[in-house]
């Protein structure tokens, strides 16, 4: 009985072993047919690496999986006209985004991780700014914000990215 108690642990461990971990993102981009590409690259070393493509349906609605990192990394969906939406991912994430394809790139909602959403954020606001005279004060105040933001937590994606 203990040989079957240590072979079914054994075959447990090994399979759990073997089993790849995955993330996700899946979502809806509005006005997109099932022409639409989105590619997913990963960032290492300052360069963007392909990681995978999905083609959207007649919906917009699009879904892929892709080995998850070993450490936590940025990554981005990216249309083939150059529009791009960054999100992080650690381990086993599981996102949502919703976007038009009028609006890739800049009205988004990202969901599924407290990171993805702080870096959400961080780049909407960063496009609110991108417009602003850099010595507007309201700018300077989010810089100040934005750096007490790193400092108070500078290991997240947040403050990598």
């Amino acid at each position: 009985m203990k040989k079957l108690i240590y072979l079914s642990i054994l075959v447990l461990v090994a399979a759990a072993c073997n089993r790849e971990g995955k993330f996700a993102v899946s979502g809806t981009v509005e006005g997109a047919g099932d022409s639409t590409v989105l590619v997913l690259e990963q960032s290492s070393s300052g360069y963007w690496y392909i990681m995978d493509t999905v083609r959207t349906h007649d919906d917009g609605a699009f879904s892929l999986e892709s080995t998850a990192p070993q450490f936590p990394s940025i990554y981005r969906l990216r249309l083939e006209d150059g529009r791009q939406i960054c999100f992080p991912v650690d381990s086993l994430d599981r996102l949502t985004l919703t976007t038009s394809l009028a609006g890739y790139g800049r009205e988004y909602d990202l969901a599924g991780s407290e990171d993805a959403v702080e870096i959400m954020t961080i780049d909407k606001e960063a496009m609110r700014f991108a417009v602003v005279d850099t010595a507007n004060a309201e700018f300077a105040a989010w810089k100040g914000d934005l750096a007490r933001r790193i400092v108070a937590s500078p290991s997240s994606m947040p403050a990598y990215y």
